[in-house]
């Protein structure tokens, strides 16, 4: 179909005549609405708390965008929606009495009745770095979505900065855990968190995953504070629920992508294997590159401090593997001399060593090709 067979179609689609299917049903939806939201103000309890207690609120975490993953200072800055979902049975009408009307959002009675219709919301705080006392969840701040059935969903986009807890004690297998949680300052007889609900990573997200890590789970949990600090397992047990705070409790496990330490490593092994092929030769150009190839180790090894983690207890494998390459090279180097050293000088006045020193050679040559394996199952 050509461009001329377009253009006489969209000719005769407006010749066609037009007829307002919507007008009228917009007008009538709008009136609807506002009588709607009316009636809904008429209630002045609307912004207290709810009269079935304790408010059973269930929480929905989506992360969109890991910003920072800081090794150095153990902290995590992330981007994600924080969504609450609890019912109140006050915002319950009969759609056939509206006009078929099942929900409402803020967009609408915010704009048209914000004066009007003010809901109780769930006063929840993060503990973020960066704000530890600011309330995250406002009716001011919060996306809102009241359904026919009572049900509000209030979702708010934070902004998080929290701690990390670093263990690169099985560096580069290593998992990372970062943790922030969610709570309200209401007492567990007023708010509580369910235990359902979750957290998820959208697959349109720009990026989860920063630096040398990606995000490999996220758990969820919920539990009980009495005190500030003591954790409450079995919450029917316990005769005072004022005493009780409900929290929620989100952990991020990172896990080490290994690109740079693949490229330490590949590098690493390269000179292992440049060290047991040199030390073949039984000429003094061996000691000479053997040389060249410890000068090469020491650079590699300030590199390989550089790019490992900042805080690690015990040495990492790789950095266990340089050393002894260090150490088999000034070793070879060695032997390779004193072999240099006894065939020039003292392979006819001691004939009956000649033997042994081949044999004993032999034994390095093998010894070194089996460390050559041994390094590459380890890096690798």
């Amino acid at each position: 179909m050509n461009d001329g067979t377009f253009t006489l179609m969209n000719l005769l689609s407006l010749a066609l005549p037009f007829k307002d299917f919507t007008g009228t049903d917009l007008q009538r939806h709008y009136d609807n609405e506002m009588r709607l939201i009316r009636d809904l103000s008429k209630n002045p309890n609307l912004t207290q708390p709810l009269t079935k207690l304790p408010a059973k609120v269930m929480p929905y975490f989506v992360i969109t965008h890991v910003h920072e993953l800081d090794q150095e200072e153990q902290v995590m800055m992330l981007s994600g929606s924080l969504t609450l979902m609890w019912l109140d049975d006050r915002l319950e009408w009969n759609m056939s009495e509206y006009g078929q009307i099942s929900e409402l959002s803020k967009s609408r009675f915010g704009s048209f009745g914000s004066r009007q219709l003010k809901i109780w919301v769930p006063n929840v705080h993060v503990t973020d770095l960066s704000s530890k006392t600011e309330a995250y969840l406002a009716f001011e701040k919060a996306e809102l979505l009241i359904t026919n059935s009572g049900m509000v969903r209030a979702t708010v986009n934070l902004n998080i900065k929290t701690t990390c807890s670093f263990d690169v004690a099985d560096y580069p297998d290593d998992t990372q855990n970062c943790t922030f949680s969610i709570y309200s300052p209401l007492a567990a007889d007023v708010f509580q968190f369910t235990r359902f609900g979750g957290v998820v990573i959208p697959r349109a997200a720009p990026a989860v995953d920063v630096a040398d890590f990606v995000v490999d789970r996220i758990d969820s949990s919920s539990m009980y504070l009495a005190g500030g600090y003591v954790v409450v397992k079995n919450v029917e047990k316990w005769r005072k629920l004022a005493f009780l705070r409900s929290i929620n409790r989100y952990n991020i496990v990172f896990k080490r992508k290994n690109v740079y330490y693949r490229h330490m490593a590949m590098q690493m092994f390269c000179i292992s294997a440049a060290v047991n092929v040199i030390a073949i030769l039984p000429t003094m150009k061996a000691v000479v590159l053997l040389l060249m190839c410890l000068m090469a180790q020491v650079l590699h090894a300030i590199y390989l401090f550089g790019q490992l983690p900042p805080a690690y207890v015990s040495l990492p494998r790789i950095v266990q593997v340089g050393m002894f390459l260090m150490l088999e090279t000034v070793l070879l180097m060695a032997w390779r001399s004193f072999c240099i050293h006894f065939r020039q000088h003292y392979e006819v006045s001691k004939k009956n060593w000649v033997d042994y020193i081949t044999i004993a050679d032999t034994l390095v040559i093998f010894s070194c090709f089996a460390f050559l394996i041994f390094s590459a199952f380890i890096l690798f």
